[in-house]
Order: C-alpha cells, then sequence, then structure tokens
C-alpha cells in the first residue's frame, strides 16, 4: 500500500473516494474518546474548529503526513491506523 497525502490519496486497502471520510470519521472517534471538543483539538494541532469539522466530515483531507502525525499523537492513536491501515485495530 502506498501511502501520500493531499492531492494523492492512499490507495490498496482502502476506495479513493472514501479514504477522507474514513480518516474524518476515525479522527472524530479518537477526539470523542479523548473526550476533546473540536476547538481543542483544533488548538492542540495549530488548526481551526471549522478545519477539525471539515477534515471530520471528508470535505477537506490532511494536508501532510506531519499533520497526520500531530492528530494521531495528540489523539493517542497510531498513525497508520488514522491513515486507513485497515490492518490496525479499528476504534
Amino acid at each position: 500500500m502506498r501511502i501520500h497525502i493531499g492531492a494523492v490519496k492512499v490507495f490498496g486497502v482502502c476506495p479513493v473516494m472514501e479514504i477522507d471520510k474514513i480518516i474524518g470519521r476515525r479522527i472524530e472517534k479518537g477526539r470523542r474518546r479523548k473526550g476533546l471538543l473540536q476547538h481543542e483539538l483544533g488548538a492542540a494541532v495549530g488548526r481551526s474548529e471549522s478545519w477539525v469539522s471539515q477534515v471530520e466530515r471528508g470535505v477537506t483531507a490532511l494536508d501532510s503526513l506531519s499533520m497526520a502525525e500531530r492528530l494521531s499523537g495528540t489523539l493517542g492513536l497510531p498513525v497508520g491506523h488514522v491513515l486507513c491501515d485497515t490492518k490496525q485495530r479499528r476504534l
């Protein structure tokens, strides 16, 4: 499986059209499990509440691997799980 963020999507296990929605749902579930509000997660990773909302809904794609790592670290999730590695434990 190849993983690229932004204009080039994740290929392999997950259908390209669904990647952003799957990633967004995983981020939302992780955020809720941590008891964080969208504005709190945004502040923790240096983004706005609106951006977090858009990512969680799959409207906006993660723009970099470093952002995926920051989100994953804040939520206590493996970055591979967030980026659609279905071999990792599901939330």
